[in-house]
């Protein structure tokens, strides 16, 4: 097997990744979930897709303020009506952690549904 150039990504507290062809553009896209990312400097990485561009000669990250909803636990991929997609489940609970992002606690857990636009 060949390899390419590695690529680093920083996501502190990866706890998930999925892969599969979310933009339906015939390549392996990379979802990935942290539940213990940085809620206090980057909050929108609890949740990362990251785009395959040209088949993996490039790589794009994406992130979204939903992210920062969840301290993201399971991930799981689906396909429906011809669309791929993935549904993420959190637990918002700090669990003695010293961050104070969390202080709602009517948000004891969230859903993330995404699926691809074609």
């Amino acid at each position: 097997m060949n390899y390419g150039s590695p690529q680093f990504l920083p996501i502190h507290g990866a706890t998930g990744l999925l892969a599969e062809d979310l933009d339906q553009d015939g390549d392996q896209d990379l979802a990935v979930i942290a539940h213990f990312a940085n809620f206090d400097k980057t909050p929108e990485r609890g949740f990362v897709w990251i785009e395959n561009i040209e088949h993996g000669k490039s790589f794009i990250g994406h992130t979204s303020s939903k992210g920062s909803e969840g301290r993201w636990l399971a991930l799981e991929g689906f396909t429906r009506d011809g669309k791929n997609g993935f549904v993420a489940g959190s637990c918002n609970l700090a669990l003695g952690t010293s961050s104070s992002y969390f202080t709602d606690t009517e948000k004891i857990g969230s859903l993330l549904i995404l699926t691809s636009k074609n």
